[in-house]
């Protein structure tokens, strides 16, 4: 999922049960994306977290804090089990954290490496452009469905395209928020009905 700085705080939670690995992820690593010679954005590492045996129910929580300067970390995840932890008992969570420039696991399918959010040619319309690249697009003889779904509201103008310039695929879509604050959207790929690439979530918010 795309982080976001939010003109409000915004709490999600994304619920499993003996989840393989959380963290945040930094994939554009171009240096004009950021133009920031000090901080140096562009060279961020990726932070990923394995658990280290069965931690049951749960879900990871993440926090977008809104902030007015980049020097003010804003982002936080965490793991929070279903079962409150009772005081006076002992809990044992095991877990590796490694730090580099992508997760370290082998994924055959595609990513999500774009997310674009812009104004939509009608009244209370979002057009998004997501772009993906991937093993699993390197030899489709067609083009995949892109199965998209949405909380509310309702989508149009849905589009699959080749993007030859990244060896990979964009998704075009706009989003008529008309009555609604707040819509949650989830995009996968699939050929055959099956799912080809991760699946990219975004949450929308009027404010």
């Amino acid at each position: 999922r795309p982080l976001t700085n939010p003109k409000m705080l915004q709490t999600s939670a994304f619920v499993d049960k003996d989840l393989k690995g959380f963290g945040f992820i930094q994939r554009n690593r171009a240096f004009p994306t950021f133009q920031d010679l000090d901080a140096r954005f562009d060279r961020r590492p990726t932070a990923w977290v394995e658990p280290q045996g069965g931690w049951g129910d749960g879900f990871v929580e993440l926090i977008e804090i809104p902030v007015v300067e980049e020097i003010h970390d804003n982002i936080v995840a965490y793991w929070k089990p279903a079962k409150t932890l009772d005081p006076g008992t002992g809990h044992k969570f095991a877990y590796r954290v490694t730090w580099g420039d992508n997760i370290p696991a082998v994924w055959s399918g595609a990513w999500v490496t774009q997310t674009r959010v812009g104004a939509g040619r009608g009244a209370n319309t979002v057009q998004f452009v997501v772009d993906f690249a991937g093993p699993s697009l390197g030899d489709l003889a067609e083009l995949p469905t892109a199965d998209l779904a949405v909380s509310t509201g309702a989508t149009s103008n849905l589009v699959v395209q080749r993007l030859p310039e990244a060896q990979g695929l964009r998704v075009r879509f706009e989003l008529n928020t008309t009555g609604t604050d707040l819509i949650e959207l989830r995009l996968g790929l699939r050929v055959a009905e099956q799912l080809i690439s991760e699946s990219w979530l975004y949450r929308w918010t009027r404010a």
